[in-house]
């Protein structure tokens, strides 16, 4: 491979993790900008995986801000981009993001496909033949995030076991406030009141902890949901709590939200 053709491969790796950094710091439109460089170079250095890759990250941006149609096109032409020889185990983590952006937008069919072909090229990945920047992605978050998008469908008790379980294993605040706040929302669907109000306030010491916008942001978002339970002392707890901990809780840049155009535009 020609040095050229290196570079741009490694501005590409690492302008995707700034993108991944500046959107956990609250940033999206900043986020979007350095996936848009990441994306060119990916695409300079003939890198199909990496570039694959790159949307699938804008995709989850997206979705994570309130453009669920926008986060589903990206994943989609991740997904058609990514090419045959794609690893297993980026086919896995692109078909979650297509799953994930289905059901925010309802496209529940379309969710459960995606999420069955996901757990099909999760079982022939070989790790040994991953690309590094995939170093993250295990069996594990794999999981967790299955759990993630059944809640997103709507289907609490396929989703509980599986953030219980994501919530339990991470040493990570971050992760573990992450999916956290979305078990307090399953807890709630559930209708164990109690539970979600305990679930949010670990969460929220988490997000504290890890100084991550996301994950506050994720928690934070708990919050009018369990107001509507003031009379049940857990969810009270949570309110004061939530109340103590605002001034260290990292804040969202007011950029304004990202769009699926800005990704693509020249």
């Amino acid at each position: 491979m020609p040095a050229s053709r290196r570079l741009l491969g490694l501005l590409a790796e690492a302008a995707q993790l700034t993108g991944w950094l500046v959107a956990d710091a609250g940033d999206p439109a900043g986020a979007l900008a350095a996936y848009r460089t990441a994306l060119a170079a990916a695409a300079d250095a003939g890198d199909r995986p990496l570039a694959a890759h790159v949307l699938g990250s804008a995709s989850h941006l997206l979705a994570g801000h309130g453009d669920p149609r926008g986060a589903l096109l990206l994943a989609r032409s991740g997904m058609a981009g990514a090419g045959r020889a794609a690893p297993a185990t980026l086919r896995a983590l692109l078909l979650h993001r297509v799953a994930f952006a289905a059901a925010l937008c309802g496209e529940r069919r379309a969710a459960h496909d995606a999420l069955g072909q996901a757990a099909t090229a999760a079982a022939r990945r070989d790790p040994a033949q991953d690309p590094p920047w995939l170093y993250w992605l295990d069996e594990a978050e794999l999981s967790a995030m299955t759990g993630r998008c059944m809640a997103a469908l709507g289907r609490p008790l396929r989703a509980e076991p599986l953030l219980t379980a994501a919530v339990s294993r991470t040493g990570q605040p971050r992760t573990a406030a992450l999916y956290g706040a979305w078990l307090a929302r399953v807890c709630l669907d559930l209708g164990e009141v109690e539970r979600a109000g305990e679930v949010a306030g670990d969460a929220l010491l988490d997000a504290v902890r890890s100084g991550s916008a996301r994950a506050a942001a994720e928690v934070v978002g708990v919050r009018p949901r369990l107001a509507a339970h003031r009379d049940v002392p857990e969810a009270r707890r949570f309110a004061e709590l939530a109340t103590a901990c605002r001034p260290y809780l990292p804040e969202v840049a007011r950029t304004g939200a990202p769009k699926a155009a800005q990704i693509r535009s020249d």
